[in-house]
């Protein structure tokens, strides 16, 4: 394999190269035209090959985005600085997407790597292999590796060996795996070209422009939608149903919304769900908060207000820019009619807004009331935010009371997926858990040609219903269950024999598709009762907490969870089988497997840490193909549990994606079982059975699947 090495650059070629990652960055953040990097560079500099191109940006010093591309051999010059440059602006998983209105502050470096080779040196004889100055490092060992730039080592002052204990853990490896035999490490060098984004904004001639931030509400829309959650606030407390959309006013995800009503002699009460990422649904969020709203007056006790006289305000935020820490920042250019500021510091965090007051002001109120002076420099940002709100002022930090949400979510779709009165759910759950067969339909091998041998291949394995090997007064233990939630006509059996095969413990997460709009792709029940007409089944509101918070993706929402049949369906069947159970409900839709892979990472470090609350039982609720022929869905299915039983959650996700296999909890399978990868725990996947609807219903032509699976 050929690593090409840094080509020799004049200084025009460097400005050249420069200019082209500030005009990536531009064009990332700020919706300009692009320039082909050919036009920039012209040919033959942008078609030289290098081994690939890092784009750091910062402010005052502090990082604010470092991103790039690495080839397996090599790759154009033009290709990696684009590539790189467009990544750093907006691909960051670090950090929130580069302002449009950070750019004049920005210092940018280019970053062009080469002569990269593997280190021979064995064990601590690699120490003297790495230059410092001279090398960046990259270390590989099985599914993890991690990448440090030549800088990062002069910048910190390391020395080699704790550049080497800073690159291992940047790949989620312990610091000594630089030892490891088994862990592959290469050098290679960088060459630098640095400026500011200033510089190259001048030559784009888009100073007037280049600060517009993303489009996002106007003063109507916020208006408009104060007065509809008003309306819904009011239609909750009269126990009417709320007008959940309005369709001409805006939505879209915004990285804050708050809606606080103030009444006569009462403090005002805020509900509101913010942060650094556009992770909020706007018209969602606001009929939440409604709801939660009237929760709490009703519990005050409405007769003792005179809600006639009731305000209420909201305020919406997008478009984060960071400006720096708490002793480095810079607060130029901050418009405080137009934007919120906020301060973070250690696990807190205050905001202001405030339309008379400069942004100094109001840095400076919140460092007091943060208490700011006694938090470190390193675990501090400061933030703004473009803002819209129907007051002049508000104010919010974190000790702020959440939403209220109710305690009980009741039973939803008992009489249509199982059984409504308690006699007879008793009696199905009997038939489902009795001795025999995992499955007992009907056989299908009469009804389906059994001919040719690729159809009997498409039977094997999972094709056809059998009993499992494992006996039911034998159960195994098990981190993680597949189980289907259709309709207990057509899968009660299969879900109920395959949890009857592993043991239950006190605490049982339910990751389950998202099948209805509204509300958050990644939500988290917030109840402490699930209601059955069956049994109540306890929450384990503390592990739902951890959750949401260890989890960026993970947030409390009620409305993903209100009329979701893939957890409910199994509540009795888990209560049958141990009454005091607590059950944690998780909703997913959504997201690609960069997405899922760090969100797994964050929940496989609360489980490798929480040591307070017991280890629950992962299950993974979902149906197989959905709507395909009894043929087609079999052959489908088996393709994607061949895929799950390989134990490689990404070989798994990427073959349910690709080849468009309609499982609908492929986004919580690959979450959980990508978790446990991260754990070190997913050694086995253990088969107990696979039937459809076809087999009960004798319809062929639309078909569902359905596994059952164990894994240990």
């Amino acid at each position: 394999m050929t690593i090409p090495d840094i080509p020799e650059l004049s200084h025009s070629q460097k400005q050249a190269i420069f200019q082209l990652a500030c005009q990536r960055v531009i064009a990332a953040t700020s919706r300009q035209p692009k320039v082909r990097a050919d036009e920039l560079l012209g040919k033959e500099l942008s078609r030289w090959t290098i081994l690939g191109a890092f784009v750091s940006l910062k402010r005052g010093g502090s990082l604010r985005a470092c991103m790039g591309c690495l080839a397996q051999e090599q790759m154009p010059l033009g290709i990696a600085v684009e590539t790189a440059a467009a990544r750093s602006a907006n691909k960051d998983p670090r950090f929130p997407p580069v302002s449009p209105t950070e750019l004049s502050g920005l210092e940018v470096e280019v970053w062009i790597l080469g002569g990269m080779r593997k280190i021979e040196e064995k064990g601590r004889d690699r120490l003297n292999a790495v230059e410092i100055g001279k090398h960046g490092l990259q270390i590989s060992r099985k599914n993890k590796k991690g990448l440090l730039l030549p800088g990062v080592a002069e910048e910190r002052h390391f020395d080699a060996m704790q550049f080497l204990e800073a690159v291992c853990k940047k790949a989620g490896l312990p610091t000594d795996a630089w030892i490891d035999d088994n862990a592959e490490i290469s050098v290679f060098e960088g060459m630098v070209i640095s400026g500011d984004l200033s510089d190259a904004l001048a030559r784009e001639r888009i100073q007037e422009s280049f600060s517009t931030p993303p489009k996002g509400p106007c003063r109507r829309d916020v208006i408009g939608l104060c007065n509809a959650a008003r309306d819904n606030f009011f239609r909750h407390l009269d126990g009417m149903t709320p007008s959940y959309y309005q369709p001409e006013f805006y939505d879209g995800n915004m990285t804050g919304v708050g809606l606080t009503i103030t009444l006569p002699d009462v403090s005002p009460l805020t509900c509101a769900k913010n942060g650094v990422r556009a992770d909020v649904p706007l018209q969602s969020a606001l009929s939440e908060f409604a709801g939660a709203l009237a929760e709490q007056i009703r519990r005050v006790g409405p007769d003792t207000i005179d809600l006639l006289q009731t305000k209420f305000d909201l305020f919406v935020q997008w478009d984060v820019a960071i400006h720096g820490s708490l002793e480095s920042h810079d607060l130029s250019g901050i418009d405080t009619r137009r934007r919120s500021l906020m301060l973070s510091v250690g696990n807190r965090w205050a905001m202001v807004y405030n339309e008379s007051q400069t942004a100094e002001q109001l840095f400076d109120l919140l460092f007091e009331k943060l208490d700011a002076d006694t938090f470190s420099d390193e675990t501090s940002c400061v933030y703004s935010f473009e803002t819209l709100s129907t007051t002049n002022n508000f104010a919010l930090e974190s000790e702020y009371r959440p939403p209220i949400f109710p305690k009980l979510r009741p039973a939803a779709l008992a009489g249509a997926f199982y059984p409504k009165l308690a006699k007879e759910i008793e009696a199905e759950l009997n038939r489902m858990f009795a001795p025999g067969d995992v499955v007992q339909d009907a056989p299908l091998q009469n009804n389906i040609s059994q001919d040719n041998n690729a159809q009997n291949n498409i039977l094997s394995t999972f094709g056809k219903e059998q009993t499992t090997p494992i006996p039911l007064d034998s159960p195994i233990p098990a981190i993680a269950a597949l189980v289907p939630h259709a309709g207990w006509i057509f899968s009660g059996r299969l879900t109920a024999q395959t949890l009857a095969r592993t043991i239950i413990p006190e605490t049982v997460f339910i990751f389950a598709p998202k099948h209805r709009a509204g509300g958050a792709n990644w939500a988290v029940a917030p109840y402490e009762t699930w209601g059955t007409p069956f049994r109540q089944v306890a929450a384990d509101f503390r592990w739902a907490s951890q959750l949401a918070d260890s989890v960026r993706c993970f947030q409390f929402d009620e409305m993903p969870h209100k009329h979701e049949h893939a957890i409910e369906v199994l509540l009795p069947i888990l209560s049958r089988l141990k009454p005091d159970v607590k059950v944690v409900g998780v909703t997913m839709t959504g997201g690609d497997w960069q997405e899922i892979a760090e969100s797994a990472a964050q929940f496989a470090n609360l489980l490798r840490h929480e040591q307070t609350l017991p280890r629950p039982l992962f299950i993974i609720s979902s149906d197989m193909n959905h709507f395909a022929t009894e043929e087609t869905t079999r052959m489908v299915d088996k393709i994607a549990l061949d895929a799950v039983a390989t134990l490689n959650p990404e070989r798994f996700f990427e073959t349910v994606v690709s080849k468009q296999i309609s499982m609908c909890g492929v986004y919580a399978a690959a979450f959980v079982l990508q978790t446990l990868q991260s754990l070190g725990v997913l050694r086995k996947s253990v088969p107990i059975g696979y039937t459809t609807s076809g087999a009960r219903s004798g319809d062929l032509q639309r078909v569902v699947g359905y596994a059952g699976m164990l894994f240990q």
